[in-house]
């Protein structure tokens, strides 16, 4: 675990999402004070009253100087994020301040490396900083090791089991609002996925480890894939979800998540592996634990220590291809986190 200097200032904007909300517990758990912004000052006033030494901001994201000023990096929790990342990040490049958000959406990671790409700028920008996008992306990096230094990799696979979904009201604004194309690599290049319940398009079959076992999975265009896709030479990549997960999440009678414990989590189980393939050798990656969104926010706070410690270079990049893959997940709280490379396959 990395810590912040004392003299860190971190704004976390849309401060009163249910992710947030762990977001704010971590920063705080590790001694800073994060300023608490978004554009409801009534759902500040009120989120004020559980973190009551904490500054308040209330600023429209297109608002960056009542937003950022004296702010050395801002984290985005507002989605859908399509709509929040590209003038938020705008205005923290503007200033120098460092930009991380917590979209599981491809398009603005996609946006905000066409925005920056080949512009010198003095900002880390990371989006998809979260557990959709950053840990798989941490993962297939892990599994893929040195062999993304020795050549292309034959096919990279993301796999993810929930026992439940039980979605925010933020995960429902943003599937609304996310109704673009999504991508998956084939043949070294990023081409349109057809959606997961395509007519005619079949189920994919995994086996993971206990509870889970053989789950028929859906593929889907996850942040992950853009993620790796930037930095991973890899002739395909995929993302795959379990089909019980996605018919909970498409259900409109889901009821959100409800926590479980004092941390706010809830009872959710998941587990996620990433399968690095080449000549014949598959090596995977792969964590188990507790809410995905709870989740969401070790990984994100890890690597903004990181990048205000001043281990991550300037642009756009991920936490992957910003610090060492392994190190980076075993410095996070996951119950447990594997690495395994199997024989030559028949």
């Amino acid at each position: 675990m990395t810590n912040f200097p004392a003299s860190a200032t971190v704004l976390v904007y849309g401060a009163y999402g249910h992710t947030a909300r762990f977001v704010l517990d971590e920063l705080m758990r590790r001694g800073l004070e994060p300023v608490l912004a978004g554009r409801s000052s009534e759902r500040l006033l009120s989120l004020s009253a559980d973190y009551p030494d904490l500054s308040i901001r209330t600023a429209d994201v297109a608002d960056a100087h009542a937003l950022l000023s004296g702010v050395d990096l801002v984290i985005n929790c507002a989605g859908p994020f399509a709509d929040t990342a590209l003038p938020l990040a705008a205005g923290a490049v503007q200033r120098g301040i460092h930009y991380l958000d917590l979209s599981a959406e491809q398009q603005p990671v996609l946006n905000l490396a066409a925005e920056f790409q080949g512009i010198p700028i003095a900002s880390t920008i990371m989006p998809a900083a979260g557990f959709f996008g950053a840990l798989g992306d941490l993962l297939a990096t892990a599994a893929a090791d040195d062999w993304a230094e020795t050549g292309d990799l034959e096919e990279i696979s993301v796999f993810t089991a929930l026992d439940h979904w039980h979605p925010t009201s933020g995960t429902r604004r943003t599937g609304e609002r996310n109704t673009g194309l999504r991508f998956k690599v084939a043949d070294g290049n990023l081409v349109p996925l057809a959606p997961s319940h395509s007519p005619g398009k079949p189920p994919v079959s995994w086996t993971f480890p206990a509870p889970f076992g053989t789950c028929e999975l859906g593929e889907l265009g996850l942040a992950e894939t853009i993620c790796i896709s930037r930095h991973l030479p890899a002739q395909r990549v995929s993302s795959y979800l379990n089909l019980s997960a996605l018919t909970e999440l498409r259900d409109p009678v889901t009821p959100p998540p409800t926590a479980t414990d004092a941390t706010g989590r809830s009872a959710q189980r998941f587990v996620m592996e990433a399968v690095a393939l080449r000549d014949g050798v598959r090596r995977t990656a792969r964590v188990q634990g507790q809410d995905i969104y709870a989740s969401s926010a070790p990984i994100l706070v890890e690597a903004a220590a990181r990048i205000i410690a001043g281990e991550a270079p300037t642009g756009v990049l991920s936490p992957a291809s910003a610090f060492p893959a392994q190190g980076f997940l075993a410095s996070l709280p996951f119950e447990h986190f594997s690495l395994n490379t199997e024989a030559t396959l028949p």
